[in-house]
């Protein structure tokens, strides 16, 4: 017995030292330091992905209805302007009445004009660097409009050199005379 003791107390030494021997050859596991939550920065083109199917209808319809009423207030503007053309022949009130002021005139309408082609080549060169259809879509109804602008500026500018050439074909009136004493 003495014998079966002494057996049992080496095996649970061998049994203890190799246990001891394991834990210390493997590591324990290295536990990595919590990395921090990176928080997502939104941007507008991140906002078009969460959209539905069915914002992207109301948006376009909302445009849709925008853009038949801006149509349908120009068309307004037209026909009153039409109609007060009709009534009043006579000659612009911008028109001036001297030479003087012609030339004036005239200058400040071709810096004018001048201004607004340097805006619509800026506008083109926006154009140019759109990422969107929208945005391009955007730049060339700019550029409609400061077109449209120019061409009424041309035509007023015009105007102006047609009164110019006429107030230098009159002779000038003559200079009131003081009345003669007797």
């Amino acid at each position: 017995m003495k014998r079966m003791i002494q057996a049992l107390v080496t095996v649970s030494a061998l049994l203890l030292m190799t246990c001891a021997a394991g834990a210390q050859q493997a590591p324990p596991p290295k536990q990595e330091p919590a990395k921090p939550k990176v928080k997502k920065v939104w941007s507008n083109d991140d906002l078009d992905t969460l959209r539905r199917p069915a914002d992207s209808y109301e948006e376009a319809k909302r445009k849709k209805a925008e853009e038949e009423a801006a149509q349908a207030k120009e068309k307004a503007a037209a026909d009153k302007a039409a109609a007060a053309g009709e009534k009043k022949e006579e000659k612009p009130d911008f028109l001036p009445k001297t030479v003087e002021e012609a030339e004036k005139q005239l200058g400040a309408k071709r810096y004018e004009i001048g201004q607004q082609y340097e805006a619509i080549d800026l506008v083109k060169l926006e154009m140019a660097n759109a990422k969107t259809d929208e945005s391009r879509a955007a730049f060339q109804k700019r550029i409609d409009q400061l077109t449209a602008t120019l061409d009424e500026a041309i035509a007023e500018m015009k105007d102006i050199d047609k009164r110019l050439t006429e107030l230098k074909s009159k002779p000038p009136a003559p200079a009131k005379a003081p009345p003669a004493k007797p």
